[in-house]
């Protein structure tokens, strides 16, 4: 079947048959593009993405460590990095600095969200290079910001 038929049985009839059988023919056609395509660029965007947060780790004295996996990725941030001490105590932070941190960064359009004292860096899987590139300096631009505070 072709997208164009598929189209026209969605579009000129409504018998649910053929509608079924058109949202079959979409999934296994988003399926294979899914494992074709967007994988392989995970791959690739996951690869850039360790390589700017070791960056941004070796950059900041308030970044203790980073994890990451893929885009699933985390920032430990410190007070200490030598000692690895947590900006905020574990189950307390009392002045809301976490919600401060990821505060800022949402105002500047990185969208995360924060446990403890990590900063989450979690991009969707469609992500292209550039906007990983442009998403990372604004990481790394508030924390400077944190680096002052620490």
């Amino acid at each position: 079947m072709t997208l164009e038929k598929a189209l026209q049985i969605l579009i000129g009839n409504q018998e649910d048959k053929k509608a079924e059988s058109f949202l079959k023919f979409l999934s296994d056609k988003l399926w294979d593009q899914y494992k074709e395509h967007i994988m392989d660029k995970v791959k690739e965007r996951g690869k850039q993405l360790g390589t700017l947060l070791e960056d941004i780790k070796a950059k900041h004295k308030s970044v203790g460590d980073v994890r990451y996996i893929g885009l699933f990725s985390c920032v430990e941030l410190t007070k200490d990095k030598a000692t690895h001490e947590p900006l905020v105590p574990f189950g307390k932070d009392p002045e809301g600095i976490m919600g401060k941190i990821v505060g800022m960064l949402k105002a500047k359009g990185f969208n995360t969200y924060s446990h403890e004292a990590c900063i989450f860096v979690c991009p969707p899987l469609i992500i292209t290079e550039e906007e990983l590139a442009e998403n990372m300096a604004i990481l790394d631009e508030v924390l400077t910001e944190v680096d002052k505070m620490v």
